[in-house]
């Protein structure tokens, strides 16, 4: 008995260390009559992610029509996740950050006239957890305007008669998941349905759940340089992101966010002006207004 189940547990082990036969295993389970069946296999390809390539692109290639459709949207789907998670790793290792942002949409306020709302600002990060955010928004006749700056030992908000607590340790990092996942006006202005974050983004201690992302995909006929993806946030709202980047230093040029507001679907496109990194930052761009 000893014998007869080594004999089957082997093999499958052996399966589970090799991505090929894994992707083989789950290429062929893409054609299964059973939509659980097709979907258990399009999760695994994707948790597998690059090493399946290979087999996807034989099977894309191969005269089966309907797994030739799927293969190549899993294709895509694995190289859009694979280079937002490059984008992602680098900003978050990255030892300085710099950021200038415009933006510009149309705020559709229930059955009143359309409002274009403009987006200025500017971010700057650096290691030891320092922060200095600072963002307005126009519309119509109202605005409004954010600062937040830490200093790696305090945090201090300027919005309404501002606040100053000891800096949370997250702040840096949180910061440019943020502006990668997000950007600038969900993730700093406008926040969750045009509300206040229900934790502060500065402050989150699992802000990578909190603005979670997923179905990723290439933008067909701009594959080099684009993809999009869906962010949901708090578990709430879901918004429909493409991303545009440099292909050569992977560094951010703009996004368009596919949003509800009010219940109506808006566009706001976000353009960087500046997007540098590890360029010299001095420390005085963090000090805290005197008094606090």
């Amino acid at each position: 008995m000893r014998e007869l189940t080594l004999w089957i547990v082997l093999p499958c082990l052996a399966l589970q260390g090799d991505p090929e036969l894994e992707a083989q295993r789950w290429i062929k389970q893409l054609r299964s009559d059973r939509i659980d069946d097709r979907e258990a296999a399009v999760r695994e390809l994707k948790r597998i992610g690059m090493p399946a390539l290979p087999q996807l692109e034989a099977a894309r290639d191969k005269g089966d029509l309907e797994l030739a459709s799927r293969a190549r949207e899993l294709l895509s789907a694995i190289r859009a996740e694979h280079i937002f998670r490059e984008i992602e790793g680098r900003i978050e290792k990255a030892g300085t950050l710099k950021v200038s942002v415009k933006g510009v949409g149309m705020l559709k306020p229930g059955a009143g006239p359309d409002q274009e709302q403009e987006l200025r600002g500017s971010a700057l990060v650096k290691d030891g957890n320092k922060a200095h955010l600072q963002f307005s928004l126009k519309w119509s006749d109202s605005s409004l305007a954010t600062e937040k700056i830490s200093d790696g030992s305090k945090l201090r908000y300027s919005e309404g008669n501002g606040r100053t607590l000891d800096c949370p340790k997250v702040v840096g990092r949180n910061v440019r998941v943020a502006l990668v996942r997000a950007g600038a006006l969900l993730g700093f202005v406008r926040g969750l349905g045009g509300k206040a974050w229900r934790v502060p983004v500065c402050e989150d201690p699992a802000l990578t759940d909190t603005l979670a992302v997923s179905n990723f995909a290439l933008d067909p006929g701009n594959e080099a340089d684009r993809f999009s993806y869906t962010l949901v946030v708090a578990g709430v709202e879901k918004v429909r992101v493409l991303l545009t980047y440099d292909p050569k230093t992977l560094l951010l040029r703009s996004r368009v966010l596919d949003i509800m507001v009010e219940g109506t679907p808006c566009k706001f496109t976000e353009t960087y002006d500046t997007f540098q990194l590890n360029e010299p930052v001095a420390d005085e761009e963090f000090n805290l207004p005197r008094g606090n």
